[in-house]
This record gives structure tokens, C-alpha cells and sequence, in this order.
């Protein structure tokens, strides 16, 4: 699972709120999975020529994903941004696909995982 999360930072955020309220993490676990899966949606949905949405919409995954530890979902937004900053139709496009399809898997795996 080391992988897919960051025991470390989801160590942290569990005694942040553990101390403030038990039933935070929860509902920061619910929001982060809430903003996430329709930032994956749509860069699926996203035209490869838009390549500025693109990148805007995989720097909010990365952060998010930063933010509560989901280190596999975060080096995968970074590479859609990168990847998308250096554009070329010839490969973009297949590498594109790749990363959007191990997004989503990995989405599911860690949903799965937090709740």
C-alpha cells in the first residue's frame, strides 16, 4: 500500500483530527474522493488538443492527491501535467490514454482503500 499512499502524511492528518474531531478524517476522506473523481472524469472527457485544460485539471489532481497522501495519484497527475506541457500529438495521445486508464484504477483502489 506504501505505493498507493503515504502512511506518513495519512498518519499526520489522522492525528490532526483525531484531536480536533474522530469523524474528521472521515469527512476530509469524503471530500477528497468528491473532488477527485470528476477531475478524472473529465480529463478523460477532455479533447487532447486542449492541452492548457489539461494541465490545469492534472495540477488540481496532483494537489489534491498531495494533500491527503495519495502519492501514486499525485506522481500521476504531474506526469499528465508534464506530458501535456510538452505536447506532441504522435505519442501524447497513447500516453494520454495510459495515464487517464491507471488514474482511474488507481481511484478505485484507493477509495476502496479509505473508506
Amino acid at each position: 500500500m506504501s505505493e498507493l499512499l503515504n502512511e506518513e502524511r495519512i498518519g499526520e492528518i489522522r492525528n490532526m483530527a483525531g484531536r480536533a474531531n474522530p469523524a474528521l478524517m472521515g469527512k476530509f476522506v469524503s471530500t477528497y474522493i468528491a473532488t477527485v473523481k470528476p477531475i478524472i472524469e473529465e480529463l478523460a472527457n477532455v479533447p487532447v488538443e486542449e492541452t492548457e485544460k489539461i494541465e490545469h485539471l492534472s495540477h488540481k489532481l496532483a494537489g489534491a492527491s498531495a494533500n491527503i497522501g495519495a502519492d501514486k495519484l499525485f506522481k500521476l497527475g504531474k506526469e499528465m501535467q508534464k506530458k501535456a506541457s510538452l505536447y506532441s500529438e504522435a505519442n501524447y495521445i497513447k500516453d494520454r490514454t495510459e495515464l487517464i486508464q491507471c488514474a482511474e484504477a488507481t481511484f478505485k483502489e484507493l477509495e476502496e482503500t479509505l473508506q
